[in-house]
């Protein structure tokens, strides 16, 4: 059986390693970690505004939790169709993040929850 803590803890390590040296002594209990999150209204139809809608969300939670987006560490995204929703995700994205304090990122085509879904987002943010 894998002990889990270990798993978070190396997993973070890399992160932190490449990526955000500052960041290289956090511990599992030390980080946020969001499940995947959805928009809250799908009536709005477009990549720009489901991802916007959901990092409104990932803002509440993060407070919520001690954290800020300065302080992610990795986002892992998923969009019904990379094609039809690269753009108005960028965009949204792009506006958002703090872009003097970049977490990595990986975007994956996924086949969602439901059908109205366009974006889902989930991330490890250091809680300082």
């Amino acid at each position: 059986m894998i002990d889990n803590r270990y798993a978070w803890t190396s997993m973070i390590r890399v992160v932190t390693s490449t990526h955000h040296v500052k960041r290289c002594n956090i511990k599992p209990q030390d980080t946020s970690l969001p499940s995947g999150q959805v928009p809250f209204d799908t009536s709005d139809m477009t990549y720009k505004g489901q991802t916007e809608q959901v990092l409104t969300l990932l803002d509440d939670i993060l407070k919520e939790a001690g954290s800020c987006k300065q302080n992610i560490l990795k986002v892992c995204s998923y969009l019904r169709s990379i094609d039809e929703g690269a753009d108005g995700y960028n965009k949204a994205w792009d506006a958002w993040v703090d872009q003097q304090n970049l977490p990595v990122r990986t975007t994956i085509e996924a086949k969602l929850m439901r059908p109205d879904f366009l974006v889902e987002i989930d991330l490890i943010a250091a809680v300082l």
